[in-house]
């Protein structure tokens, strides 16, 4: 959002709002801020300073007050002092930039959390994201298999109420593209692709159940795409003529039962949840699950979803939280790892023995 559309004024918070935690110096202050319009107080030591959308900072080392309100002026305050800061309801398309990197103007598939909303990010073209992970497997080339998620995103509502970009569809052709671009920077011996799964006269979910997927010594070195998204108009777009993924390179999200089931997505891990994975692993299914709620987790200190999905053999546990520090800006110390520490460990469910962890990844 452009700065101006940002107001900084010296005032204290209205006693009706609810004061709440701010992230301290350095922090983007959109972690807090939910879409426009919308009002936020919170109140945080500032020390360094925490970067506004726009460019503008504030700094100092008493305590300021935040509120985000729905108007107002622009500007920048810093030292010590109590803030009111206001988003705007952008009037049309280009209130909703600034985009400085070239990038975004060139073809191709963009990476992002959110159109319009939450569009920051360390590589902007797909294609350019590849290339990263192409050099760091190059640069390891006995690394244990890759297993990248991708989310396929539309539009959202409410930044195209208030203007915002209508991407367009995932369509056929689209997707065909999708694919293009990923072979635009790996050659078919550096991926898993369903093809690569597929047994001839099987559908490939048949190939998992009976035969299940490449070796290790097989997939060193190697990536798999999977789509992410819920089976749905994307997921039918992409099997369009190919039930068993014949010719693509993403494994989608499926349903047992389906002939493109080979990969499976289960959010939930505890409680029945954790047995039915459990189950799917010993299947042949791939399954990807997830061990924190972004935000409540951190903020609860609950650990029984990383728990549970450690316990269930998910080949893939997605978080928020990988690293050390992350979670600190709310307050928490939580962190979602491997218990022996790594990218990758002897699955509890069906590893054959002997499986040692620390022989995984070479170091």
């Amino acid at each position: 959002m452009s700065s101006e559309n940002l107001q900084v004024v010296c005032r204290a918070p209205p006693a009706a709002c609810d004061v709440a935690p701010l992230s301290r110096s350095g922090t983007h202050l959109r972690d807090r801020a939910a879409p426009f319009p919308r009002r936020l107080c919170a109140t945080a030591t500032v020390q360094s300073g925490i970067r506004l959308p726009g460019g503008a900072t504030v700094g100092g080392a008493a305590p300021c007050y935040v509120w985000i309100t729905d108007s107002g002026a622009r500007g920048t305050v810093t030292g010590s002092a109590c803030l009111c800061i206001t988003f705007q309801a952008p009037s049309s398309r280009r209130d909703l930039g600034p985009l400085p990197d070239p990038a975004w103007r060139q073809p191709g598939v963009k990476v992002l959390h959110i159109a319009d909303l939450d569009y920051e990010t360390t590589c902007v073209r797909f294609v350019s994201c590849l290339e990263q992970v192409r050099g760091c497997s190059d640069a390891n080339p006995r690394h244990v298999p890759l297993l990248i998620l991708l989310e396929l995103k539309q539009s959202d509502r409410r930044a195209v109420e208030q203007g915002g970009v209508v991407a367009p569809p995932w369509n056929a052709a689209a997707l065909d593209g999708l694919d293009a671009e990923i072979r635009s920077v790996f050659g078919e011996d550096d991926m898993i692709t369903p093809d690569d799964v597929r047994r001839s006269a099987l559908t490939l979910e048949q190939s998992v159940r009976e035969h299940g997927w490449p070796t290790l010594r097989q997939s060193r070195g190697k990536v798999a795409f999977l789509l992410d998204n819920e089976p749905g108009s994307i997921r039918e777009a992409y099997i369009a003529g190919r039930p068993s993924l014949e010719g693509r390179v993403i494994f989608t999200n499926s349903r047992p039962g389906q002939p493109d089931a080979a990969f499976v997505k289960r959010n939930e891990p505890r409680e029945a949840n954790t047995a039915q994975i459990q189950e799917l692993v010993r299947q042949g299914y791939l399954v990807r699950t997830r061990s924190d709620l972004p935000v409540s987790t951190v903020r609860t200190g609950d650990t029984s979803l990383l728990d549970a999905a450690l316990r269930s053999g998910a080949h893939v546990v997605s978080t928020d939280f990988p690293e050390v520090g992350m979670s600190a800006r709310y307050g928490s110390d939580f962190v979602a790892r491997l218990p022996e520490g790594g990218p990758a460990r002897c699955n509890p469910v069906n590893a054959r023995r002997p499986c040692r962890s620390d022989r995984l990844e070479p170091r």
